[in-house]
């Protein structure tokens, strides 16, 4: 009977101090000595936890993240893993606190939220920086105490009862005390001692509600039994003493309620003790340290039960096996191995395995070599046949370890390492090893700074995140003036193109491309040409740019050429029609454009050459007061101070043309005994030797008058393919080249007609433009920088500026007026914007405009096939007009209108039902196609009939398609929902300035009276627009070019 106390004493205590702590290895039996959990796999990866964040500073989805906290984020795009480092959440390229706090934690989950380790170390606690408890790794979990205590403090003792509790009197014991005083001892040894013998009326064991009731000891090797403080047995070094003898009818072993009977103890034979009732033998003590049951017992019925519980209780169910029942159900089996079986799987709320104050707490199995552990009801670790783990999920079969969370992330081990070449603090750490750093430590090149980082076999390397310090190859954003590409110290920065340098800029700032030094100390910027045919520098310019500019404020020069060989130091050519070979500029009083001077045997101080149709060898041009455009000055017989040569037909040896006060368009001047100042040769049928132009303010190029009912005012014939009728050319401010006026009935004051069936009527080409016209021909052709022709309708009741009609209908006007009337079978007015030009993603265009202005103030503007800053609209309304319908209705006809958006979203809508209150939804193929990739779609919900609860949204950006769930119970009802999702290609258009510079604005257009009392009133100013140069051939010449794609084919408009 005594052994069979000390085993069920060892296993409560077992039960009651036990707990394992070790590491882990999972995929493997040998877990590196640096990690807490090492997870090896040849074919499966790590699942982080996938939380669906909301944005960089989210702190709802996870609350009170912990720093360096790791999640994969599949909410805000970019998805991804993320970690949160303090204040926001930080992507890492391929985040909210969850630590124990001082004032108490909330919120967590038991078996998943626990303060300890994950690898291989003790937890040390401490008080006054004294090392108090410890709880070893290496121990099976021990919870150690630095102190063995005293019996008046004892090691394990009471907030409230500090002298009574548990503590060690020396080595290999453990001692109990109450009020200062030892009461029992278990030293090394399987016993528990009593530290006092008591008495027959205070028994060292006794009962709390009756304490002169239990076991004492009169004297040393004697153990006695006593009730009411009267001594009943005894039990000798050799024997079991009744303190009274009994008799045949009061057997000194027998039971209250069977005193006559058949029901106590006896013995079978020597050395033997049996225990019978109802005269059947139930157990026997042998000569043995045993007792045996005289029956196996079953489930229903086990050997060793309960008076109030007969079922339940142990039995064995064969040889060599020990089973536990309850209710008659067999629930625990210790075969003949090292094990215990549980009898049944258990579920997730009723584990095999758990505690009498918590029973849906434990370890149960869902299935064959399935280990599950559960809280609460739910299971929350799962270990499958082949060691995969899931936490919080079923394991992805790609998995080693899966873990899943919604509010929560992964927590790295947090060390503070020294430097990236430093192992420690970890010593030898295994390949792939993974940590958070902590601190900021070391010397560059091999300084770390908090982050994540990797043992990879020979130092830490870090994660790479988006917030890094490094440079992208696509670009950075959120730089400042304290961000560069350079070096900080005194070592010269080398740029490289397939492993080759180009550019090397030097400590000293000196920039040098295509060598490594710069020739010279003063050479700032150095260009090398590797070959013959190579150019050092060239410079471009397509439109009224400047190719190469050089400026100079002091005594020196602002660009120098020289030629040391037989080159030239400065070589200017011409090839195209309107071009420049050099080009020079005198915008100041007495300033030199171009100078040059040659003294050398038929040298040529400037020399310019041109084969284009209209070019110009040399170009002066004089504003300046005294200036002059070109000089030229020989000092050396037959020689020339500018020569211009031209062998084209229509071209200009020298074009001279000056618009200041007393300046030159061409000046020349000899000293020389035989030469010329200016010369001019032509030698086209219709070429200009020099030719001279009146530039005054008011000059007329040519005036005609007539006031006859027919008459014309000019008439000009010419029969020649390329000659011209009429000229006029004026450059005066407000002077006519052409001024045609009649005052007839059906006159004309320019009357333009042609009767060639392809032929144009009348062409018009303004700011020094080329003349444009269909092929086809037409009554008029009119050519503009911004205006190519500007009507204006003056009756302010209804007048209109222009009428328009197509395919030969009659023209549709409104009685109050308008700008412009257009009627037509099909389309009254169409509108396209053709811009091709290398900017056409950064310019601003609209093909229709509108606004409406009142008081003279613009109120709305519309633009209809618009495109601002490189984004095209269909219509763009600002001002804060509405997009807007109407429609019929029992109370009138009323505006409707549309909602507007700070991006650019596409909705879809619908509803679904749900089977067991889940049902997942599908987006329309379709639908997907026209939507971002990259920006998460948005899903709203509303239950309709026969939901039961709020309706839980679980989204699949990857498959486009969310999860509907019923909260409130699994119901068969009705959830509305609608999706809203970015327009593909869009994603980074949100409210974008609105540029209306390059847009055409109807109120640009500069009204004036037209009048007829004099000359120089009759003028319309549209916005006209300066030039550096002109040159007045240009306005001799129609050279009109054909539109050949103006024609409009239906095909295009066609849907």
């Amino acid at each position: 009977m005594r052994k069979l106390y000390y085993f069920f004493f060892i296993v409560v205590l077992h039960l009651n101090f036990c707990n394992t702590f070790g590491q882990v290895g999972i995929g493997t039996t040998n877990p590196s000595g640096s990690s807490i959990l090492d997870i090896t796999s040849p074919d499966k990866g790590l699942l982080i936890p996938r939380v669906g964040l909301l944005s960089v500073t989210d702190t709802a989805t996870i609350t009170a993240p912990a720093l360096s906290l790791l999640v994969y984020n599949n909410g805000f795009a970019p998805n991804g893993f993320y970690y949160w480092n303090g204040t926001v959440w930080v992507p890492i390229n391929s985040g909210v606190s969850s630590d124990w706090s001082l004032t108490g934690n909330n919120g967590t989950t038991p078996g998943t939220n626990f303060l300890g380790t994950i690898n291989a170390v003790d937890i040390r606690i401490k008080t006054n920086n004294i090392d108090r408890w410890n709880i070893s790794n290496a121990n099976l979990g021990q919870l150690q105490s630095y102190s063995l205590g005293t019996t008046a403090l004892p090691t394990y003792s009471f907030q409230t009862d500090q002298n009574t509790g548990m503590y060690s009197s020396g080595s290999d014991a453990l001692d109990f005390t109450t009020g200062g005083t030892s009461r029992f001892r278990i030293p090394n040894a399987n016993q528990v001692h009593a530290l006092s013998r008591g008495t027959d009326d205070l028994p060292f064991y006794s009962f709390s509600a009756d304490p002169n009731t239990g076991m004492y000891s009169s004297n040393p090797n004697i153990l006695d039994f006593s009730t009411q403080g009267d001594s009943r047995f005894r039990i000798t070094n050799t024997q079991v003493l009744a303190m009274n003898r009994g008799s045949e009818n009061e057997p000194f072993y027998s039971f209250q309620q069977d005193i006559n009977t058949n029901t106590g103890m006896f013995s079978s034979g020597e050395n033997t003790l049996d225990f019978a009732t109802w005269g059947e033998s139930r157990l026997r003590i042998p000569d043995e340290y045993q007792i045996l049951a005289m029956d196996r017992g079953t489930n229903n019925d086990p050997f060793y039960s309960f008076n109030a519980d007969t079922n339940t209780g142990i039995f064995s169910s064969g040889n060599d096996a020990l089973d536990f029942s309850t209710n008659g159900n067999a629930r625990l089996r210790i075969p003949n191995a090292n094990q215990i079986h549980a009898l049944n799987l258990g579920t997730a709320n009723a584990p095999f395995y758990s505690f009498g104050a918590d029973t849906n707490t434990g370890i149960f199995s869902a299935g064959g070599d399935i280990l599950n552990i559960a809280t609460a009801g739910t299971e929350k670790v799962r270990v499958e046949a082949d060691g995969d783990v899931g936490i919080g999920v079923t394991p992805n079969a790609s998995a080693k370890m899966d873990i899943t969370a919604t509010d929560k992330g992964l927590l790295i081990p947090r060390v503070a390492l020294t430097a990236r070449n430093a192992a420690g603090p970890i010593t030898a750490p295994a390949t792939s090893l993974l940590v958070y750093n902590t601190a900021t430590s070391g010397v560059a090149p091999n300084n770390v700074v908090p982050g994540f980082y990797y043992w990879n076999a020979t130092s830490w390397t870090p994660f790479i995140t988006v917030n890094s310090n490094d440079w992208t190859i696509t670009g950075n954003a959120g730089t400042g003036a304290a961000n560069f590409i350079g070096t900080t110290d005194a070592v010269a920065l080398k740029l490289s193109t397939a492993s080759t340098e180009r550019i090397r800029v030097l400590a000293n700032g000196q920039v040098v491309i295509n060598n490594i030094a710069a020739p010279a100390a003063t050479d700032r910027f150095s260009v090398y040409n590797t070959t013959t045919s190579d150019y050092a520098i060239n410079g471009y310019s397509t439109s009224n740019g400047v190719g190469v500019f050089g400026s100079n404020t002091g005594n020196g020069l602002a660009v120098f050429g020289q030629n040391t060989g037989t080159g030239a130091g400065v070589y200017g050519t011409s090839t195209s029609a309107t071009s420049a070979g050099v080009f020079g500029v005198g915008n100041v009083a007495n300033g030199v454009g171009t100078y040059g001077t040659s003294n050398g045997l038929n040298g040529r101080g400037v020399f310019g050459n041109s084969s284009g149709g209209n070019g110009i060898g040399v170009l002066g041009q004089s504003s300046g007061v005294s200036g002059t455009g070109v000089f030229g000055e020989a000092n050396q017989a037959n020689r020339y101070g500018v020569w211009g040569l031209n062998n084209n037909a229509t071209g200009i040896g020298v074009y001279g043309s000056s618009t200041g006060n007393n300046s030159n368009g061409v000046s020349g001047e000899t000293t020389g005994t035989s030469g010329n100042g200016v010369l001019g040769t032509a030698s086209g049928a219709t070429a200009i030797g020099v030719r001279g132009i009146n530039n005054n303010a008011t000059g007329v190029g040519m005036s005609g008058s007539s006031t006859g009912a027919t008459g014309i005012g000019v008439i000009g014939n010419s029969t020649g393919n390329t000659a011209a009728g009429v000229v006029g050319l004026a450059s005066g401010t407000a002077s006519d080249g052409v001024y045609g006026e009649g005052s007839g009935a059906s006159g004309s004051g320019v009357f333009g007609t042609n009767t060639n069936t392809s032929g144009t009527g009348v062409f018009g080409s303004g700011n020094n433009g080329t003349a444009l016209y269909l092929t086809n021909g037409s009554g008029g052709a009119f050519t503009g920088t911004n205006y190519g022709s500007v009507s204006f309708g003056t009756n302010t009741a209804s007048g209109i500026g222009i009428a328009g009609a197509g395919n030969n209908v009659a023209i549709s006007t409104l009685a109050n007026g308008a700008g412009g009337a257009f009627t037509g079978l099909q389309w009254a007015i169409t509108g396209i914007s053709t811009i091709t030009d290398v900017a056409n993603d950064a310019t601003d265009r609209a093909v229709l405009t509108g606004n409406y202005t009142s008081g003279g103030s613009t109120l709305d503007n519309v633009y209809v096939g618009a495109r601002v800053g490189g984004v095209n609209y269909k219509i763009l309304g600002t001002g804060g007009g509405s997009v807007s319908t109407t429609m019929k209705t029992s109370q009138g006809e009323r505006i409707m209108f549309a909602p507007e958006a700070t991006e650019n979203w596409f909705f879809d809508m619908g509803e679904v039902q749900l089977v067991n209150g889940k049902a997942t939804v599908q987006l329309d193929p379709l639908f997907t196609e026209t939507i971002s990739d990259s920006k998460p779609f948005k899903v709203f919900v509303q239950g309709a009939e026969n939901t039961l609860g709020s309706i839980k949204i679980t989204r699949n950006q990857t498959e486009k398609s969310f999860l509907l769930e019923d909260l409130g119970g699994n119901s068969n009802g009705i959830v509305q929902f609608s999706i809203y999702a970015i327009w593909k290609g869009k994603e980074d258009i949100r409210m974008p300035e609105l540029k209306e510079k390059s847009i055409l604005k109807p109120t640009e257009i500069e009204t004036q009276v037209v009048t007829k009392n004099n000359f120089e009133n009759q003028k319309q100013v549209l916005n006209k627009q300066s030039k550096e140069y002109q040159t007045n051939n240009n306005s001799m010449q129609k050279n009109i070019e054909p539109l050949k794609e103006f024609e409009i084919k239906k095909t295009e408009f066609q849907e």
